[in-house]
């Protein structure tokens, strides 16, 4: 009597496919993820894009002679304590101040600053950076509030001797290339 192969041969063949397409669209998958999260690390705190938040980071802390750096806290906590907004936008151009619209003691040099290194947008909070959605809208794009939301800090405020709390404040700049950084502030 003959063996009849035939069907066992159908049966291997489709083991064996249904093996290398799960390995393969698995691979594909991984290698998906890196290259999407590579394109997003490339787009966040990019070396130049770090030096340009250090420059404007020591503006902030000594524009004033320091001033500028307490004004931006104070009406900050002011802010948190009404209730109105976690965050300050600085403007990066001598048009005055709105509601959640900070402008800077020496405008034109800022704004010189800012338009040098292609600032969109500047934003001043607490370096837990957590926001309320309602704060989402004001920030005028998704891509901003994607890179806010992966930006990893201590939930925890620091206490000084006497039990007071310490706030550590960071600032966040949108580049107009669609890069971003992000740099923390010691109080």
């Amino acid at each position: 009597m003959k063996k009849r192969e035939k069907g066992f041969m159908l049966v291997e063949t489709l083991v064996v496919s249904t093996l290398v397409s799960t390995v393969l669209i698995a691979l594909y998958v991984q290698f998906n993820n890196i290259v999407k999260n590579f394109n997003r690390d490339f787009n966040y705190n990019s070396i130049n894009n770090l030096y340009a938040t250090q420059t404007i980071k020591k503006f902030i802390l000594k524009d004033a002679d320091g001033n500028f750096y307490k004004n931006l806290k104070l009406e900050l906590e002011k802010k948190i304590s009404e209730n109105k907004f976690y965050f300050l936008k600085i403007a990066n151009a001598c048009d005055g101040v709105s509601d959640n619209l900070y402008s800077v003691p020496n405008c034109n040099i800022f704004s010189d600053l800012t338009s040098f290194y292609q600032v969109e947008q500047i934003i001043f909070t607490r370096e837990s950076a957590k926001l309320k959605e309602e704060d989402y809208p004001l920030l005028k794009s998704q891509n901003f509030v994607a890179f806010i939301n992966t930006i990893k800090n201590d939930p925890d405020p620091m206490f000084d001797d006497d039990l007071n709390q310490i706030y550590n404040y960071r600032i966040i700049i949108e580049f107009s290339n669609n890069e971003y950084a992000t740099l923390a502030i010691a109080n």
